[in-house]
């Protein structure tokens, strides 16, 4: 961002004062700088467990699907848990009871209960 980010903000107090609050700078900062291409939705959606925790992976995946969704609030919690489930091995998402899975912090627990099961290559 470096010196546009300082150019938004002036141009951005002059318009909307000091007073104004939090919810109003944040909207018009999201809509300036958003990143409103398709790279980053391709790029969370392909996210795939390649080597590591699994527990890091859906965190991180979570975080990468969140980013990008965050303008569609329709999306549930079902849903994204579906999204970051499938990008782990699948024997490993065979072993999750998905029925028991109601927030995504489920998800993480029993991914990383099943740590013991991945493999990394020793160098």
């Amino acid at each position: 961002m470096g010196n546009s980010a300082v150019d938004w903000y002036s141009c951005t107090l002059h318009k909307l004062t000091i007073e104004a609050g939090w919810k109003e700078w944040r909207e018009i900062f999201c809509n300036t700088f958003a990143s409103k291409g398709w790279s980053p939705i391709r790029y969370a959606l392909a996210f795939e467990y390649q080597t590591g925790s699994f527990l890091q992976y859906s965190i991180k995946e979570e975080r990468l699907l969140q980013s990008v969704l965050q303008v569609r609030k329709t999306v549930d919690n079902g849903t994204l848990i579906d999204l970051i489930a499938s990008g782990l091995p699948n024997h490993i998402m065979d072993k999750i009871d998905r029925e028991k899975l109601t927030k995504t912090e489920d998800l993480h627990n029993e991914s990383g209960k099943l740590e013991h099961l991945s493999y990394t290559p020793i160098t």
